[in-house]
């Protein structure tokens, strides 16, 4: 519906296929098991959005993830301020994955006018914004246990 080259996105690796008409949450353990069982890779903390993930949250705290559920919404003002100055700044740097530049371009940010407090919008009904929502719960990650684990959390690229 968006027009976007997702099968492209597969071929490079910026993206993985799963369900048919909606995201299968097994693939999506699977990805994460393939960090640490092929790759070594242990995920220090996962934030998620607990919108339709509860129960892959919960079997992925049996797998030994440590998962945080970060709500999206106002609440996360501090958090997209910092994101927004860090962009601004240019800390951010997504390379060649032109998805999760669409993902940011797509983004906007609505303000409560009565509390100054934002949240994520999206630019359009149709436009995506998951990248956008997951970079805010890292974000949250990296800003609530920063301190405890300094500079596993930095970006090196």
């Amino acid at each position: 519906r968006d027009g976007l080259p997702y099968r492209q996105y597969i071929t490079r690796g910026l993206l993985k296929e799963s369900g048919e008409n909606y995201v299968d949450y097994e693939d999506c353990m699977k990805w994460f098991t393939d960090l640490v069982e092929q790759y070594e890779i242990y995920p220090l903390h996962i934030g998620y959005d607990r919108h339709c993930a509860i129960e892959m949250a919960k079997r992925m705290e049996q797998y030994g993830f440590h998962m945080e559920s970060v709500t999206q919404g106002e609440n996360l003002t501090g958090i997209i301020n910092e994101t927004e100055g860090r962009a601004k700044d240019g800390t951010f740097n997504v390379g060649d994955n032109d998805l999760m530049a669409v993902h940011m371009l797509n983004a906007a940010l609505k303000t409560n006018t009565e509390t100054s407090r934002k949240k994520l919008i999206k630019l359009s009904a149709t436009a995506r914004v998951d990248g956008m929502a997951a970079l805010l719960d890292a974000m949250c990650m990296r800003q609530v246990h920063g301190a405890e684990t300094g500079d596993q959390l930095r970006n090196a690229g």
